[in-house]
């Protein structure tokens, strides 16, 4: 189920919750107000609909989309429902899965452009590994509170090199030609690929995607 239907579902709830708090110091007609109800069925359709959602959530939480509800705005949680060591691990290593299915499909840039997010997620997870952050929140915090991260900075970037900075790794890498190398090549990447329309030849994409799996390779290996 994607972020934005998880989001939905906890704000269903949330909204019938609303409606629960509210009704108790004032009167029902001015609860539903408060809660922006329309009537008390309202209330019992949020529960249902957000509880029925979160099920299905917990039980295929790799299920894809629903079709989304228009005009709905999704609750302030929707950021944080994939920032935890364990959905970043997971992103980084179903975004090259997903980068070599569209290289195999000839979708050359869409496979570089998703590479590149999966070199991201695997550096924000190891340095969550390293810092002993639970969640890139926690991250960001700790990075300032030990000055590594200036104040206008802030660990929810898509700089590959700044975020490999944070790491002890960087000098390390430097040192070595071969993985330098491979970290130029990757660092060619930036999220703003996703506007690009020039054709990439196949070399240029499969070379791209090589150098990715090597770098990924050495992260794993030495962060």
């Amino acid at each position: 189920m994607g972020r934005g239907n998880a989001a939905k579902s906890v704000a269903f709830v949330e909204r019938g919750i609303s409606f629960v708090l509210c009704y108790v110091p004032v009167s029902p007609k001015s609860s539903l107000r408060l809660a922006g109800l329309q009537s008390g069925r309202d209330m019992w359709y949020y529960f249902a609909s957000g509880f029925c959602r979160l099920f299905w959530f917990c039980q295929k939480p790799d299920a894809e989309d629903f079709p989304e509800i228009g005009g709905w705005n999704p609750s302030p949680m929707s950021r944080e429902l994939y920032d935890g060591v364990i959905e970043q691990a997971r992103a980084s290593r179903h975004r090259f899965a997903d980068a070599r299915a569209l290289l195999n499909a000839s979708r050359r840039r869409c496979s570089m452009y998703i590479a590149g997010y999966a070199v991201e997620c695997l550096l924000k997870t190891k340095l969550m590994h390293i810092y002993n952050c639970r969640n890139l929140r926690s991250l960001d915090v700790e990075l300032h509170r030990r000055s590594l991260l200036p104040a206008h900075r802030t660990v929810f970037t898509h700089d590959l090199e700044e975020l490999l900075k944070l790491s002890p790794g960087y000098n390390r890498m430097r040192q070595s030609p071969r993985v330098w190398m491979l970290f130029k090549e990757v660092n060619r990447w930036t999220s703003q690929w996703r506007y690009a329309a020039e054709r990439i030849t196949e070399a240029d994409a499969s070379g791209f995607l090589n150098a990715v799996e090597g770098f990924m390779r050495w992260i794993d290996n030495n962060l």
